[in-house]
């Protein structure tokens, strides 16, 4: 799709790859459903809950690139 906010924004967290049902757990306690609430978070709140991002680097590319606007 050419607007991929409009794609991605309204999916749930549980369809980026890499996100299993802890990491999805986790992102519910803090208020996190959707890939939109996650692109609007602050990445430090995310890195202190979920420690490894290397088990799920595209929850790190969801905000890195939406707090540089290039996911627009």
């Amino acid at each position: 799709p050419e607007d991929v906010r409009e794609f991605l924004f309204p999916l749930p967290v549980s369809k980026i790859p890499g996100v299993g049902e802890r990491t999805e757990e986790t992102l519910k306690e803090m208020g996190i459903n959707r890939v939109e609430e996650l692109a609007n978070c602050d990445e430090k709140i995310i890195s202190i809950n979920i420690i490894d991002f290397t088990s799920t680097p595209s929850l790190y590319c969801v905000i890195y690139y939406k707090k540089r606007d290039i996911c627009s």
